[in-house]
C-alpha cells in the first residue's frame, strides 16, 4: 500500500511540479540552494528566515518577504519565492499556501516557487474548513498550487508563466517531526 506521500508526489509530477524528497536539515538547505540557483532574489517567508544565512554562504541573494518589493520582481526577472505549505491534497497533487495578500503577490510575481510540504501534514489529512477559517481570521488568502502557471493565447498557443510562477518545485520533508523544528 503506497503512503499519501507516494500518492501527492505521483500526482504532482503529473502536473509538472518537481517533487524532491528530504529526511535532514542539511539536505532541506542544499536542496532549496540547489532549486534556488540562478534566482535573483530568493524571497522567503518569515518561518523560513533561519535559511536566509545558509543561501547567503552559498552565493544566493536571500531576502524576507516584508523587505521584498514587488515592483523589483516585475523589473528584474528571476525571482524565486519559498513558501512553506498550510496542506496539500494527495490526490490532486495540489499544495494550500496561506499568508497575507503581500505574500501572495510576491508568489505569484516569482519565476520560480519552492514549496516546502512536511509530510507529517499529508499523513495526517487536511480539513479545508479549518484551514478556511484560519484564513478569515488572519485577513488573508488561501490559495490552492497544482502546477506551473500556464494558459492559451487567443491562437491556442501555451503561455507558461502568464499569471504566476513558470516553475514550481516541492521537497517533501520528511524528519519526524515538523520540520520548522530543524531550524536552528
Amino acid at each position: 500500500m503506497s503512503s499519501k506521500a507516494d500518492l501527492f508526489e505521483r500526482a504532482a509530477r503529473r502536473n509538472g511540479i518537481s517533487v524532491l524528497r528530504v529526511h535532514r536539515r542539511d539536505e532541506l538547505v542544499d536542496a532549496v540552494a540547489s532549486l534556488a540557483r540562478g534566482g535573483d532574489p530568493v524571497v522567503l517567508e518569515g518561518e523560513l528566515s533561519w535559511l536566509e544565512p545558509h543561501l547567503g554562504r552559498r552565493g544566493l541573494r536571500a531576502v524576507l518577504v516584508d523587505e521584498a518589493e514587488p515592483v523589483e520582481l516585475l523589473s528584474r526577472p528571476g525571482a524565486v519565492a519559498v513558501r512553506s505549505a498550510s496542506g496539500a491534497f494527495p490526490e490532486t497533487g495540489s499544495v494550500l499556501l496561506a499568508g497575507s495578500f503581500r505574500v501572495q503577490l510576491i508568489t505569484s510575481l516569482s519565476e520560480r516557487l519552492l514549496v516546502l510540504l512536511d509530510t507529517d501534514l499529508l499523513e495526517r489529512g487536511i480539513r479545508v474548513g479549518d484551514l478556511l477559517r484560519s484564513a478569515v481570521r488572519r485577513g488573508g488568502p488561501l490559495y490552492v498550487i497544482s502546477g506551473p502557471s500556464s494558459t492559451r493565447d487567443i491562437e491556442h498557443l501555451s503561455v507558461i508563466g502568464a499569471t504566476g510562477p513558470r516553475e514550481v518545485a516541492c521537497l517533501l520533508v520528511q524528519v519526524g517531526e515538523p520540520w520548522v523544528s530543524i531550524a536552528p
